[in-house]
């Protein structure tokens, strides 16, 4: 039997895992779990303005599949996709797919105008041979009395507003982003702490600011502390906005290329993927660089004792 589930998965978050389990659940062990990601997202084949993303479509389909579906693929939105009427739709994705089993939330909407829903594709089901399976909204307990539905516009709201914790707790691992290392103005390496820099267009952050977090060339089975800088930098006039992480060794220095855990300094185009764990401060100018390197050491510190209270870092 194969199970199909459809849609974003922007974040691959908890709401999005259960979809997942109830998928496996309903196919079994010997059974298969498709997931197909719609992709571009619709606002912009409309040509409409796009929000940040949580998640970009490879890192999706990665966490996809590490989070038990047999195959994940994507679904390309079209114009003539979105021209679809509903019925038909579903009936040519499922020529295209034999799915015996498909499994969505209850606000799963597809086809023109987002036109059908449960009701149709039951409908639909019962002729072609498949059976919708609604899997009720998933709902985390963030504070005493307070739950939340964990919905990627709510992550990215809270992500966005600063809310690190709520916005983990809805993910079920910590907030953060991948990108490649890109060329810097190499101003942090003159004062004896070189970064790495990523570009975070078109994803999620937190508002400006400096963290601790975590941090490891994507794929690399090894978290290590990190120092985050995330927008403006006063200290260095002319140089704009910046997010640009040091990684540390457990005395609080940045690692070195020496020890085989980070690529050479100096070099770029690896992927690296960051953790926001906990805002440190404010951004702010400083006086003399010796100040700020005083601060610098400070931030690395922190980082460190951050991570070592943390019991245990998501993938």
């Amino acid at each position: 039997m194969q199970a199909l589930i459809l849609g974003n998965f922007d974040g691959v978050h908890l709401g999005h895992l259960a979809l997942v389990a109830a998928a496996r659940e309903a196919v079994g062990v010997t059974g298969s779990v498709r997931v197909l990601v719609l992709h571009p997202h619709p606002a912009e084949v409309l040509g409409r303005s796009t929000y940040p993303r949580l998640t970009g479509l490879s890192e999706r389909l990665e966490r996809l599949l590490a989070g038990g579906v047999d195959h994940s693929g994507v679904l390309p939105v079209t114009p003539e996709f979105m021209a679809t009427p509903p019925e038909a739709f579903l009936r040519e994705l499922w020529l295209r797919e034999r799915f015996d089993v498909l499994v969505e939330g209850p606000d799963f909407r597809f086809g023109l105008d987002r036109g059908g829903d449960l009701s149709l594709a039951r409908k639909v089901g019962e002729e072609l041979g498949f059976i919708v399976v609604e899997v009720p909204e998933k709902v985390i307990d963030i504070a005493t009395n307070v739950s939340i539905a964990p919905r990627s516009s709510v992550i990215r709201r809270e992500l966005a507003s600063g809310n690190l914790e709520v916005a983990a707790r809805l993910l079920g691992r910590s907030c953060g982003i991948r990108g490649v290392v890109q060329r810097g103005a190499g101003q942090a390496r003159l004062l004896g702490w070189p970064t790495a820099n990523i570009d975070p267009a078109g994803l999620c952050v937190p508002p400006v600011g400096v963290f601790a977090g975590a941090g490891r060339p994507v794929g690399a089975p090894t978290w290590h502390p990190a120092a985050i800088h995330l927008g403006p930098r006063p200290s260095q006039p002319g140089l704009g906005d910046s997010l640009e992480a040091v990684l540390l060794g457990v005395d609080a220095l940045p690692l070195q290329s020496a020890a085989g855990l980070v690529p050479a300094v100096g070099e770029y185009g690896w992927s690296l993927e960051l953790q926001f764990h906990r805002r440190l401060r404010d951004i702010k100018k400083f006086s003399d660089v010796g100040a700020l390197q005083a601060q610098i050491r400070e931030d690395a510190r922190l980082a460190v004792a951050q991570f070592g209270a943390r019991c245990s870092i998501a993938p």
